[in-house]
């Protein structure tokens, strides 16, 4: 039996959705659900009771992939696209759900955006459409389907809760990791932003107190001279990298500066490509940094070839 009671909840306490074959839609709302409150219980049902509708018009519950209200997608009521002009990329329960309670675990709607263009959609588009998303099979829509019991297990009512469940575990720490990711791909933004604000425009390179993912915040910027990026290395010492620029690095070492470098017991590794190398401390390689940008400078060649480069790709953009 299940209790209902007058108050308001701003967190669903009970999780409501179909019975039999659970599908990842749901089991993703679910385990974002139990990110937010580690206590939600799930009904698995056939049949939206007044009990159900009930515990849903207080908060208490919330009803997911059934029942054609807010968090359904089998209606025509209830389809959604997150490009409605177009109708393209539909919402499903998973989306749906990440929509509303998105606040409860992100910081912004830039990593909201994120997060549900890089794990919601996929699997949304998947179970929506049945098809390939961007040509490739949703490995991780299947991994939850797996969970489900065969023909020649166990598959009454229990189990395939047990099994909801188990999957949901799983959902969760996948949502919890992609969290983690979009968190740190902002961060590595801000960063290096502020690299960017803060370097010396009469070279070539940012530098980075630690390694983020700076590549494309460097590729965005508008400043088109940014070619080198100076951080630790996981290795020790410090290192000189070459921006890859829309798939294209950048040259960095001239046979002259090789040279020179060589001599040199400060440089501790070339690259035989010459697109990294590295240094024994943070100066050396801000040294070697800047004599690497004016050897770039004086080059007439590699600095035609460069600014020949970006005005292809820029012209392709726009």
């Amino acid at each position: 039996m299940v209790s209902t009671s007058t108050t308001r909840y701003k967190i669903p306490r009970v999780m409501i959705t179909h019975s039999g074959v659970h599908h990842a839609d749901e089991v993703f709302a679910y385990g974002l659900l139990k990110l937010i409150n580690p206590n939600i219980d799930l009904i698995r049902t056939s049949q939206i009771t007044d009990q159900y509708r009930e515990m849903e018009k207080i908060g208490q519950a919330i009803i997911v992939d059934i029942g054609g209200g807010e968090f359904d997608h089998h209606t025509d009521e209830t389809v959604e696209y997150r490009n409605p002009e177009k109708m393209l990329n539909p919402y499903a329960s998973f989306g749906k759900v990440l929509r509303k309670f998105w606040p409860e675990l992100l910081e912004n709607e830039e990593e909201y955006k994120m997060l549900d263009t890089s794990l919601a959609l996929p699997i949304d588009y998947s179970d929506c459409k049945g098809s390939l998303w961007h040509g490739v099979h949703n490995y991780l829509s299947d991994a939850i389907s797996s969970f489900n019991p065969t023909w020649e297990m166990n598959s009454d009512d229990n189990a395939r809760l047990v099994a909801f469940k188990t999957a949901a575990t799983f959902a969760s720490e996948i949502i919890r990791n992609n969290i983690a990711k979009v968190k740190a791909i902002k961060h590595s933004q801000d960063i290096t932003e502020k690299a960017i604000d803060e370097m010396d425009t009469q070279y070539h390179f940012i530098v980075l107190d630690r390694y983020v993912n700076y590549s494309a915040t460097v590729n965005q910027n508008q400043n088109k001279d940014i070619f080198w990026v100076i951080y630790p290395s996981l290795r020790g010492g410090w290192c000189i990298y070459s921006v890859i620029f829309h798939g294209t690095n950048i040259d960095l070492i001239s046979d002259q500066i090789k040279a020179e470098m060589e001599q040199d017991p400060n440089v501790t590794f070339i690259h035989p490509a010459r697109f990294i190398a590295t240094f024994t401390t943070k100066e050396a390689a801000i040294e070697w940094g800047q004599r690497i940008s004016m050897d770039f400078d004086m080059d007439m060649e590699r600095v035609k070839a460069w600014a020949d480069l970006y005005d292809s790709v820029m012209s392709k953009e726009i």
